[in-house]
């Protein structure tokens, strides 16, 4: 076959449209087209390297921002070469310790607690959800203020030309110093995030009990307690596992309980360290995990586009 397409490109058309001729004819018009196809298949297996188009400018000014943009960010946290200074004393004075794999989202504590295996799981994708939901709400609140410069008797905020010698409209907002919004706290500067948490106390052959929580301002808000017969069934690998994990009864909604069961099982988890420390370390650590990954994003992009 490749000697035939050989051969069509080869002979012009006009060979292929002249008289039939006799049988010697013939076999040296077919020859001969034979000889320049094996030339042109030895072509093709050269040892020649193979050029490379050079990058487009796209490329070359995508790769110059995301250096750029990383760069930024090592010069913002020029300390981020190793674990904070407050994180590294939280885990030196606490029986917690952090799983942290590299280029995952998810962030790890786990303890011991008498017979029970204790485990406490959380991701910084919630930190760029929260922030995606921040945007939308800014976005709609920008679309329902009055224009700037609109006519402050028609309801508008005033602004202070409009003003007028009287007094100038301040919103609520308007009002929280920019240093002190979002603030952690406790002092810090950790824009203070929900997170959601997923609590496993694991006693073995007995059962495990997952309690799923929020984290907000130091609080750490239950929200529903469920109970495993086994601990592999609150995350399942198995499609058979899968399938007896929704078999499983969860239970009712935290708020449903009885308000005293309520207390008791905050207290609960209190004792075993699940309290404000550890939900003001979690939101600290996220913040850290999120601006090293995703300066390692940076640095994995500039190289993808760079090769």
């Amino acid at each position: 076959m490749l000697a035939l397409r050989s051969f069509a490109r080869v002979v012009p058309r006009t060979t292929l449209r002249a008289a039939p001729v006799r049988a010697s004819q013939r076999y040296i018009a077919i020859s001969r087209p034979s000889i320049l196809s094996r030339t042109t298949q030895c072509k093709a297996f050269s040892t020649t390297r193979t050029w490379k188009a050079p990058a487009g400018d796209a490329d070359v000014e995508l790769s110059a921002k995301l250096e750029h943009e990383r760069q930024l960010e090592l010069d913002s946290k020029p300390d981020n070469t190793g674990l904070p200074r407050e994180l590294e004393d939280f885990l030196a004075d606490s029986p917690w310790t952090v799983q942290d794999q590299p280029g995952t989202e998810n962030i790890v504590m786990t303890r011991k607690f008498g017979n029970e295996s204790i485990k406490v799981e959380c991701s910084i994708a919630d930190m760029n959800n929260e922030r995606e939901a921040d945007e939308l709400d800014e976005d709609s609140a920008l679309e329902d203020e009055p224009e700037f410069g609109s006519d402050p008797t028609s309801g508008g905020k005033r602004t202070i030309n409009q003003s007028r010698g009287g007094k100038i409209d301040v919103a609520p907002e308007d009002s929280i110093a920019p240093a002190d919004r979002d603030a952690d706290p406790e002092g810090g500067d950790v824009a203070a995030y929900p997170l959601n948490l997923s609590i496993t106390i694991d006693k073995g052959t007995i059962g495990a009990t997952n309690i799923i929580a929020r984290s907000e301002d130091g609080n750490v808000e239950i929200e529903y307690v469920h109970f495993y017969p086994r601990a592999d069934l609150i995350d399942p690998k198995s499609s058979e596992a899968v399938r007896e994990a929704q078999n499983v009864y969860g239970g009712p909604p935290f708020p449903y309980l009885d308000a005293e069961l309520q207390q008791m099982y905050e207290t609960y988890i209190q004792e075993r360290g699940i309290d404000t420390q550890l939900s003001m370390f979690l939101l600290r650590y996220v913040d850290y995990k999120e601006q090293r990954e995703y300066v390692q994003w940076l640095d994995n992009m500039k190289k993808f586009v760079d090769a």
